[in-house]
């Protein structure tokens, strides 16, 4: 219970034209939106689930030779585009079981390719688990826009299990393709001499699954990068300190690359570093709660880093860390911005350490013109209601603000009040009230509650 009041301060504050709200948006974490990444040809794996990327490597086309679909590969970054069948853990240690001979491959293609780019087929041999046959052999190049089957003959031989591939680039000689190639290949087949042998599986690309992905919305992470290496380290958990959900951040490691993947998330893309976006507000302080563990302790922690520009100018910043605790705890951080805002760049990391969770919840920027531009924007008198702390009142013209409880007496008056006015609510006593506005044409009352 709050205090009984001694007095009622009401805080005078004009809105800011044309500002953003300021308020993070979805701060409590409690809307998700599951969002569909990518689609991948059934049976073979790919890039896209290979290689963590900010957009599809390999892409489900209906531009097809036959049948419905084709696969597209495309270089859209430094990151491979490629398609295999068997086994790749620290370099290729296995294949698919296929015991038929064969000696030539043939698929139908279209492809744009620089001068000098390729793409390669990789065929491993196994017998007995051991290798027994590695071929690599660019196979096609340049531009050809109308479906052309390509023959590759390769050396007659057998085997029990098979590594087949197709990829943009040499990858066991790091030769790369530069960005923007692509190729789509269709009807792959094995033949020995001109005997079509067992198709691979799916060799027409006519199946493939899509690759969905739940988020938080209104915030960035590594999430849709990290799909592809079947990770996730930002998700919802309904261990929340209040509402339903909060937000679970976790450091990961990844079976294929060895590599340890830190959590983040941000307001803007993060991929490649945070990108700065549109921000006017000018908050005083930074707030929330948040429990964190490391299996590493005092050598381990969680980072918030806000910082706010003016024409590419830094005009405000803070970072700060976050220590481990077994329960939620609250953090407040004062803001100190030396100008007026047009952008801002914020984000949270978790701990460096696997096994390390950081979980958030409630995080808001307060103070300052924040909120607002928001409340102007609403067809609505006084907000928020119910109200704790602090009840932002509107009217047109001039007016005059009185609060009233209900016997009637006028707790406080405010007259020739413009714009939006702030009142603090923080000592009245929890209640029913109503406030009355008249700017002389018309008489509203509303009903407030203070909590």
């Amino acid at each position: 219970m709050k205090k009984m009041y001694v007095t009622i301060v009401l805080l005078l504050m004009t809105s800011v034209l044309n500002a953003q709200s300021g308020e993070i948006q979805n701060g409590g974490f409690e809307d998700w939106t599951t969002n569909t990444l990518f689609d991948y040809p059934n049976q073979w794996s790919n890039s896209n689930q290979q290689e963590p990327v900010a957009q599809p490597a390999v892409v489900k086309s209906t531009d097809a030779q036959q049948g419905v679909y084709s696969a597209e590969l495309r270089v859209n970054d430094d990151l491979g585009a490629y398609i295999f069948h068997g086994q790749v853990n620290q370099g290729i240690d296995g294949g698919i079981p296929y015991a038929a001979s064969f000696d030539n491959v043939k698929f139908q293609y279209k492809c744009d390719f620089p001068v000098g780019d390729s793409l390669y087929l990789l065929i491993v041999r196994f017998t007995s688990g051991v290798q027994t046959d590695t071929l690599i052999i660019p196979v096609i190049h340049g531009t050809q826009t109308t479906w052309t089957q390509v023959v590759v003959p390769i050396p007659a031989g057998t085997q029990d299990e098979l590594f087949f591939a197709l990829s943009m680039g040499d990858p066991l000689n790091e030769i790369s393709v530069t960005p923007g190639s692509w190729a789509r290949i269709d009807q792959v087949e094995l033949y020995n001499g001109a005997v079509l042998q067992t198709d691979l599986p799916n060799n027409g690309f006519e199946t493939w699954t899509t690759q969905t992905l739940e988020s938080a919305d209104s915030w960035f992470s590594y999430n849709e990068e990290l799909i592809g290496l079947g990770l996730n380290n930002a998700n919802k958990t309904t261990d929340a300190h209040s509402g339903n959900f909060a937000m679970e951040m976790t450091a990961v490691e990844s079976v294929v690359t060895q590599d340890v993947y830190t959590s983040a998330i941000a307001m803007g893309p993060i991929f490649g570093g945070v990108t700065p976006v549109p921000y006017v507000a000018s908050p005083t302080a930074f707030s929330g709660w948040f429990k964190f563990f490391s299996p590493f302790f005092n050598n381990d922690n969680a980072t918030s880093v806000v910082e706010f520009f003016e024409n590419g100018n830094l005009i405000g910043a803070s970072i700060q860390t976050m220590d481990t605790c077994s329960g939620y705890t609250y953090f407040s951080y004062p803001l100190t911005i030396i100008g007026t805002p047009d952008s801002i760049e914020f984000s949270i990391y978790g701990g460096m350490q696997v096994g390390s969770v950081l979980k958030l919840d409630d995080l808001s920027f307060s103070g300052g013109n924040v909120g607002l531009t928001e409340f102007a924007q609403m067809n609505v008198s006084i907000y928020p209601n119910p109200a704790s702390s602090e009840v932002m009142i509107k009217a047109e013209g001039e007016y005059t603000i009185e609060l009233v409880d209900l016997t009637g007496k006028v707790i406080m008056s405010q007259e020739k009040a413009v714009g939006i006015q702030v009142m603090n609510v923080e000592q009245v006593i929890p209640g029913t009230y109503l406030v009355r506005l008249d700017n002389g044409t018309n008489l509203t009352i509303h009903k407030l509650v203070v909590e």
